[in-house]
């Protein structure tokens, strides 16, 4: 996977070069795109095998809370947030592939009218990037489409699938903060008959602690992939706004950078919404515990509760490299931002 990336970023880069030694500003931020998409596939691979041990120490913890889980009675719980998350990656990997069924036909369309519908002169063919095979791509139109249209499956493939999985193990470890709200509740209700020796709220303190460590496993492990995304997705939505601008007079070749361009919008919210998720189960938490009779029982366990408040009040928040939120709210404002790039390249190319 990794040398198809390779494959593809390197004309990419050829093109690139090539153009900007032309000044030729409008075929550069054609390239940018490509650029940025394979190496946010390249980014997203490689930091998932560079960490591949804390990963598997992950998966081998969900195992075994599943098993706990399901011996305590707790699974129903655990399971209600993790289908959550599988079905917002489903929604997420239909919707990507979506648009790159759409992105990867449009340049086909010329070919297929040719034969259904022909002229007097062959339509012009469209590629699918602009790249530089040192070859003439005119004269091998369909065999530059085809690699186009593979590395394109490829990356596509690389991003929703790696998504997907963190998607589940976020939501995962939202499942714990979860069940330690049900174990309050459900330890709570005893009331001032609770047994001194009771291991009832020991569970409970263990399963927060699971679910804190878990997060920080997790943000530890993502961090600094997440924060060469964002910046790089950045880029890609700046750019191919500009792009969108470029041909609106071309619908076929607009409507095919349109497809591209919410494809990478779709990227970054996708990477915003389990971090949001995140953030608000670690707050519910501490309403878990106000809505338990914590006021019926013993001070011991009244204290307990009362240090695990104190932790909640500050929540887990998935971060790019520390320097940005991955939240909804930060979406938006990084949407605004690109906007604003947006604008100011839309200038200094006229």
């Amino acid at each position: 996977m990794v040398f198809t990336i390779i494959s593809l970023l390197t004309p990419s880069l050829l093109k690139t070069y090539s153009s900007m030694r032309e000044h030729d500003l409008d075929t550069v931020m054609e390239c940018v795109p490509v650029i940025v998409s394979t190496l946010v596939a390249l980014i997203k691979i490689l930091n998932h095998n560079i960490n591949r041990k804390k990963f598997e120490n992950m998966f081998d913890r969900m195992a075994k809370q599943w098993e706990v889980s399901e011996i305590n009675g707790e699974l129903h719980v655990l399971n209600e947030i993790i289908e959550q998350g599988s079905r917002m990656g489903s929604l997420y990997r239909i919707s990507l592939w979506g648009f790159l069924v759409l992105f990867v036909s449009l340049p086909l369309s010329s070919p297929f009218l040719d034969i259904v519908a022909p002229l007097n002169e062959t339509r012009a063919e469209l590629p699918l990037f602009q790249l530089n095979y040192i070859v003439d791509t005119d004269d091998h139109f369909y065999i530059v489409h085809l690699h186009s249209a593979w590395c394109s499956l490829v990356v596509v493939l690389i991003i929703t699938t790696i998504d997907s999985l963190y998607m589940v193990i976020i939501h995962y470890c939202c499942g714990l903060f979860a069940i330690c709200g049900y174990q309050v509740k459900k330890a709570t209700k005893v009331g001032r008959a609770i047994d001194i020796k009771d291991n009832r709220f020991k569970s409970c303190v263990i399963t927060h602690y699971e679910a804190i460590s878990f997060y920080e496993d997790m943000d530890e492990s993502t961090r600094t992939s997440y924060l060469f995304q964002v910046g790089l997705n950045m880029i890609g939505i700046t750019v191919t706004a500009v792009q969108a601008v470029m041909y609106v007079d071309q619908p076929r070749e607009s409507l095919r950078i349109v497809m591209f361009l919410l494809g990478q919008q779709f990227h970054l919210y996708a990477l915003s919404v389990p971090g949001q998720v995140m953030l608000d189960r670690s707050l519910e938490l501490i309403n878990d515990i106000y809505v338990s009779k914590w006021h019926e029982i013993p001070l011991k366990f009244e204290k307990t509760l009362h240090i695990m408040q104190i932790r909640c009040s500050k929540p887990c928040k998935l971060s790019a490299g520390g320097l940005y939120e991955m939240n909804i709210e930060n979406f938006g404002t990084i949407f605004k931002t690109c906007m604003s790039y947006f604008t100011i390249l839309l200038s200094l190319r006229e």
